[in-house]
């Protein structure tokens, strides 16, 4: 077996994105496909988030789920996530409150007018980091979901928001 040379070692071992890329992407881990503008993230997210829940079924489940939203965090019992890192982020009951606030916000009545009169500016390009980094973090095993009294569905929640 014939061994590598210093320079096909570092060439093999070197990081696919360039450097500022990476940066831009603020993220310790990188798990993000696209590259894009920071600030056009919140448009674009909305915009593929209306997209899919015009064109799926999801928006009876999360109209469910943000009625009966409960943040007991008796699913981190089962998160694997969270029990490795204590992370109060990686609870899944939290990770899920992230895009149900996002739809509460801009995919309700209620929302979009309580935007208004209160002056909410809505969904940052923070907070889609926020998501971000809690939604790649997670591996989506579904076991929160067998432990959660409400019957919420972490799991599918965080493919969406993925």
């Amino acid at each position: 077996m014939q061994s590598l040379s210093a320079e096909e070692r570092s060439r093999a071992l070197a990081l696919p994105k360039k450097t500022e890329v990476i940066e831009r992407q603020r993220l310790a881990v990188r798990y993000h496909v696209e590259d894009f503008q920071a600030g056009d993230r919140p448009r674009r997210f909305l915009e593929a988030f209306a997209a899919i829940l015009k064109h799926t079924n999801y928006r009876l489940a999360l109209d469910h789920y943000v009625r009966v939203s409960a943040k007991c965090a008796r699913c981190s019992v089962q998160c694997q996530v969270y029990l490795a890192t204590r992370e109060p982020r990686d609870i899944p009951c939290y990770r899920s409150e992230l895009l149900l606030s996002v739809y509460r916000r801009h995919f309700t009545v209620s929302g979009a007018l309580r935007g208004r009169v209160l002056g909410d500016i809505g969904l940052t390009d923070e907070k889609i980091q926020e998501m971000a980094d809690s939604y790649y973090n997670c591996t989506a095993c579904w076991r929160c979901h067998f432990e959660c009294p409400m019957g919420i569905d972490h799991g599918l929640i965080t493919h969406l928001g993925r």
